[in-house]
């Protein structure tokens, strides 16, 4: 998935109008997330999305991007990215991801969250439990005069001392006005390498995380994605911006909610 060339700093104007899109995100992957229950399936979900949208007036960005069929990508367990919701129903124990873009007059904002259905068992609780803390940790890590590897050092610190792994092929990503702009964000990377952070950019922070080896094959379907070793999959998602007081997380609801 390109994005767009050179990083576009935003206005504080402009970071206003993504965080009154992000809280309508938060709210819709809000609402997803408590549908995640057993005999509920992926499709569920994926109706819901696309009904929430049409309440809030704001479209499903991935619905038709580049061929895209849907309007939220809802992996299960060894599935990892960019996952096409099907009809299989949630099982106890399962792990599920929901990820999501919305946009709105021009402007869009990503977010994700990974639930664990009842009796998880304890290495899936810990994959869950430390993506979230991994996110939180690099939205920390922001701040003026910080980089982009600062960002990703974060994450995988948390990450692999607990024997999990980051995705190497799929990163975060600035966005505004595209979907995917500059600069790439990985969740991996060495303390004070790459490009600087500066005041007016808005990117997404998204650990991508698999139980065993990052590995992943691609479906018959040309877009949704499985570790190849069978181990599950956790993914948490925020787009931040980087203002004159510091870090803003953009998706997040109006009154305090789970993310």
């Amino acid at each position: 998935m390109s994005a767009k060339t050179g990083i576009i700093l935003k206005t504080p104007q402009q970071v206003e109008k993504m965080k009154e899109l992000g809280s309508i995100l938060a709210e819709i992957v809000a609402n997803l997330y408590e549908l995640v229950e057993v005999g509920n399936t992926p499709l569920d979900l994926e109706k819901r999305a696309i009904e929430l949208c049409r309440e809030f007036e704001v479209n499903p960005s991935c619905m038709g991007y580049m061929g895209y069929p849907a309007a939220t990508c809802i992996g299960v367990n060894d599935q990892a990215v960019h996952n096409i919701p099907k009809d299989n129903k949630f099982k106890d124990g399962d792990i599920v991801t929901i990820d999501m873009v919305i946009d709105q007059d021009g402007w869009f904002v990503d977010h994700a969250v990974t639930k664990g259905i009842w009796n998880v068992d304890t290495k899936g609780r810990e994959l869950i439990e430390n993506t979230k803390k991994a996110m939180e940790k690099a939205i920390s890590t922001v701040k003026a005069g910080k980089t982009i590897g600062d960002l990703g050092a974060a994450m995988e610190g948390i990450i692999k001392p607990l024997g999990f792994s980051v995705l190497r092929n799929y990163v975060g990503h600035g966005i505004g006005q595209e979907m995917h702009e500059e600069p790439k964000i990985p969740c991996f990377g060495t303390p004070g390498q790459g490009e600087e952070l500066k005041e007016g950019m808005v990117f997404t922070i998204e650990p991508m995380v698999a139980e065993y080896e990052p590995d992943i094959t691609l479906d018959s379907d040309g877009w949704s994605t499985r570790l190849t070793d069978g181990g599950r999959f956790a993914m948490f998602e925020h787009t931040v911006a980087l203002n004159a007081s510091g870090v803003e997380i953009l998706t997040k609801r109006s009154e305090k909610g789970l993310f």
